[in-house]
């Protein structure tokens, strides 16, 4: 596609990487950004994309200025364009790739080095290097991205079940990206910042809501809609920060932590509260009036509120998650519920494709009796809607800035009295004493569940969670923190045995809506392929041994010696363990480390060990990609040692299998052996003991 008046191309990444062209990232352009949520969410559109149709995908725009030198400074869409320089680096030294012979031709004829950095020699000289198959000396957000690609890649296509050819094929065929040459006398600088500070496109939220508005035709259902959804938008805040104090008492009772409405029509909503939507609001009314329905004596109170809290979700994804509890709560068809979810995948960019198909806007005319049966619809969405938001906002964590300015997981409930109050606690206190065991435990799954999957796209214990609470609250105040605890756990469990620990994986949608479907049994034959370097499916298996290691009661089998007394354990690591186990708290990790390492340093007198050792899970824990660059090709004498403060003093490992790890006085062949039996057997009892 060409524009040659307003400069406009439409190139396909074929044609983009074919070397005829070269991209400069500027000075005032900063640093690559992208990490895993980014760069998983545009592999799997492109994956998406793929499966759907064999037309083009427009991945997105690069909007350039044409250098006197030739080349074209990027101005917008760096990110995007870097992402997949680092994604065709993957392929080009793909292993597959290079046993598929159309494959390799496509990728080697077409992939060509074309982006650099001004005024940023280590970031092209990174480029270069991987672009050559070589390894960067130079610790940086690229190699990064390399790693993040190569692992999101491999993982999304076998989550697919999509051939590495058929995705090169498709990638450089099908996905077209939009290049934009701005005129010559263009004011780079201005225009830079134009481009980043405009913010006055339409979100396809606001979209749905004036569709959703337009079907109304009282006014006070308008009103009460509009306030609903404005109270729910913010997902870093409390719902009921957006509402009056007579409204508030009257929808969550006197201590704000009830919800006490029974449907739409029952909210006392007054009619000049919301924003000002006295009639159907048209798109360009949604654009310039973006109302937050907050009082004046609240706002105060709610900034602080919002600087608090940050949301695991962000507000058109929430909407996915609500849409597919109000079908799989409303629905009397005889669709299986697989069937059901299928048609509302949790990807915000099909936001209103889904509400289309359940709602059918399109069809349905304003003013006609047809139309009564939807606005009931509407209205009973919006109710869900708002009783999903408060549910939300109460039993999910939330990441939390403290008073001392440290991050962590947050668990509260907002009360009229105290502020806020830690959700399962009998007192009134909002400190990290006050968390009962029960609600140390939620705080554990539901973080663990979080930082396992970081891309939206895969949130899927998150619709666990929320129908669960849905289904088991009647004012929302009365969800048990041990059955929650439990059904969480049960999830988890789901998930790494039915999916992730066999060659049969089962559907998220069956494991979350059919509780009775039975978990596979654990077979240690067939795990130990699966947990092999390169064969594991998910991080979750990683991370839910973490959250077992956690809750052990009899530490004594950890640390047991074998008969033959080939292993010796650190005395302090085995006297601290207690203390680590109470303060582990789950961060984002996604590289997979090998303890005893793959090259090791000639220089330590390390010897290379045969692969069956070296990739098995048991020379493996999950660590950070800079934790992993920084080790490097260090003996694990020398990272135990880097790793001795934050171990024994400050008692807050990475990950729990690290620490155990680390508990060995030797890092050897035997222990990787002894220390692989002990993690295999802690998840077959796990296994055996959600069968009874």
């Amino acid at each position: 596609m060409r524009n040659s008046s307003n400069n406009v191309d439409g190139l396909t990444i074929q044609k983009l990487f074919d070397g005829t062209d070269h991209y400069l990232i500027p000075p005032y352009q900063r640093n690559y950004a992208w990490r895993e949520p980014e760069i998983s969410q545009l592999i799997q559109d492109i994956i998406d994309s793929s499966k759907l149709s064999d037309k083009q995908y427009y991945i997105g725009t690069l909007v350039t200025y044409h250098r006197n030198d030739g080349k074209y400074e990027v101005i917008d869409g760096q990110q995007r364009l870097t992402t997949l320089s680092l994604l065709m680096m993957v392929l080009l030294r793909n292993d597959e790739i290079d046993q598929d012979t159309a494959a390799k031709s496509n990728i080697n004829d077409n992939q060509k080095l074309i982006l650099e950095f001004a005024s940023r020699k280590k970031s092209t000289d990174t480029l270069l290097a991987l672009s050559s198959k070589g390894k960067s000396n130079t610790k940086c957000g690229l190699e990064s991205g390399y790693d993040i690609c190569k692992k999101v890649l491999s993982e999304r296509l076998k989550e697919s079940v999509i051939k590495i050819e058929e995705f090169v094929k498709f990638l450089l065929k099908n996905v077209t990206i939009i290049r934009v040459i701005v005129p010559k006398d263009t004011d780079l600088n201005h225009y830079f910042e134009i481009m980043n500070n405009r913010g006055e496109q339409l979100e396809k939220h606001e979209i749905l809501k004036a569709r959703f508005m337009e079907k109304l035709t009282c006014t006070r259902d308008k009103s009460t809609f509009a306030k609903i959804w404005d109270a729910c938008a913010n997902m870093d805040k409390y719902v009921q920060y957006a509402f009056s104090p007579d409204e508030r008492k009257e929808i969550f009772s006197d201590t704000w932590n009830s919800f006490t409405c029974n449907d739409f029509d029952s909210l006392s909503i007054s009619e000049n509260a919301a924003t000002d939507s006295d009639n159907a609001k048209v798109i360009d009314d949604i654009i310039n009036s973006k109302g937050d329905g907050l009082t004046n004596t609240d706002k105060n109170k709610d900034n602080l509120a919002t600087e608090r809290f940050s949301s695991v979700v962000n507000f058109p994804n929430f909407l996915l998650h609500v849409l597919r509890i109000f079908v799989k709560t409303s629905s009397s068809t005889e669709d299986s519920d697989t069937t059901l979810m299928s048609k509302i995948p949790l990807d915000d960019k099909r936001l209103l494709d889904s509400f289309e198909i359940e709602f059918k806007f399109s069809k349905v005319a304003n003013n006609e009796t047809s139309s009564i049966e939807l606005i009931k619809k509407i209205k009973d969405f919006a109710y869900t809607l708002l009783r999903s938001k408060f549910l939300f906002d109460k039993y999910i964590i939330k990441r939390e800035v403290k008073d001392s300015g440290v991050d962590g997981w947050g668990l509260k409930s907002l009360m009229n009295t105290s502020n806020y109050n830690n959700t399962f606690s009998e007192k009134n206190n909002d400190t990290s004493e006050d968390i009962s065991p029960e609600q140390r435990n939620i705080i554990l799954l539901l973080s663990m569940f979080h930082v396992s999957a970081p891309a939206m796209l895969y949130k899927y214990w998150l619709n666990g969670a929320l129908y669960y609470l849905f289904i088991n609250s009647k004012n929302c105040n009365d969800i048990n923190s041990t059955y929650y605890k439990d059904y969480l756990q049960s999830l988890a469990r789901k998930f790494v045995f039915d999916r992730y620990l066999t060659n049969t994986s089962a559907d998220y949608d069956d494991m979350i809506y059919q509780t009775t479907k039975d978990i596979s049994h654990f077979d240690e034959k067939n795990s130990d392929s699966l947990l092999q370097y390169g064969n594991i499916k998910n991080n979750l298996i990683f991370n839910y041994l973490d959250y077992l290691l956690c809750t052990i009661d009899n530490e004594s089998m950890l640390f047991n010696i074998d008969s033959e007394n080939k292993i010796s354990f650190d005395e302090n690591y085995k006297k601290g363990y207690k203390d680590v186990k109470a303060k582990f708290t789950f961060t984002f990790r996604s590289s997979v480390e090998h303890y005893y390492s793959q090259n090791p340093n000639s220089e330590t007198g390390q010897n290379i060990i045969n692969d069956d050792r070296l990739h098995r899970f048991g020379n493996l824990c999950l660590v950070t990609h800079e934790q992993n660059s920084s080790l490097s090709n260090n003996d694990a004498s020398s990272k135990k040692t880097r790793y001795n403060k934050k171990h024994l003093t400050d008692k807050k490992p990475d990950s729990m299998k690290q620490y155990l790890m680390m508990s060995y006085r030797e890092w050897n062949p035997d222990s990787i052996t002894d220390h692989h039996k002990k993690m295999i057997n802690i998840l077959e009892i796990d296994a055996s003991n959600i069968r009874n």
